[in-house]
């Protein structure tokens, strides 16, 4: 069954609360070394906890935390588990489509399949578990 655009926002929601806190708790940390001076490492901080969190989640069973509260699961159009590649390639189109005012996610509202650019670039689906 296929997971709507809104259970995915909510999913989406839940995850990236969980990565800023995660990621402001460790800048907090950190910065008692005095290592993140500007915003830029902190952002290029966050972005490389976002990429490895979202990466490896997908690759290691198709789900994030998000996706675990709202019953929802990754996988590939043929129902496998996404390969690492599978994972980085879905990441990456994901930003593209985000930095583009967000069209590449909002697709999931319009398209039948409920499927997003990353979706359909990495050959995934979103599906309830």
């Amino acid at each position: 069954m296929k997971v709507g655009f809104w259970q995915r926002v909510l999913a989406l929601t839940i995850d990236e609360i969980l990565l800023v806190g995660v990621t402001a708790l460790a800048l907090a940390c950190l910065n008692r070394f005095d290592m993140f001076h500007s915003w830029w490492t902190r952002i290029l901080f966050y972005e490389l906890v976002d990429y490895n969190y979202y990466t490896l989640c997908w690759r290691f069973g198709g789900q994030t935390v998000g996706k675990r509260i709202m019953r929802a699961k990754v996988v590939r159009m043929d129902g496998s588990p996404l390969s690492y590649w599978d994972a980085v390639v879905r990441y990456w189109v994901w930003m593209v489509g985000m930095a583009l005012v967000g069209i590449g996610y909002f697709w999931i509202a319009w398209d039948k399949e409920k499927r997003g650019w990353n979706d359909h670039v990495a050959k995934t689906r979103v599906i309830r578990v």
